[in-house]
């Protein structure tokens, strides 16, 4: 997967597989794209099939599914949830992500 942000012009590479023989990695990935405000583009590329993919129109700090051969990513609703280490303190929301 290659993600390019308009901000900086770099191009971030990120191999996603299974890791194991019994899938011991998730699928799902988070990409830190540092200060950036947008995304150019997402490219993907399926090395079995040989397809490669690439999208645009996709926002910071939003999840998406990506899927073999489709050409739109679909956004995921994800629920936040809260971490909290004490009793009455500050809540922070966090979301898990492909950024």
């Amino acid at each position: 997967m290659t993600v390019e942000t308009a901000e900086s012009k770099r191009v971030i590479y990120k191999t996603v597989n299974s890791g194991g023989s019994f899938g011991g990695n998730p699928l799902r990935q988070e990409m830190g794209l540092g200060q950036a405000k947008t995304i150019s583009e997402v490219e993907v590329f399926w090395p079995t099939s040989g397809i490669k993919q690439t999208m645009s129109g996709l926002q910071i700090n939003h999840a998406y599914r990506i899927e073999e051969g489709n050409a739109q990513a679909t956004e995921l609703l994800l629920r936040p949830f809260s971490l909290s280490a004490g009793k009455q303190g500050p809540h922070h929301d966090h979301h898990i992500e492909l950024k």
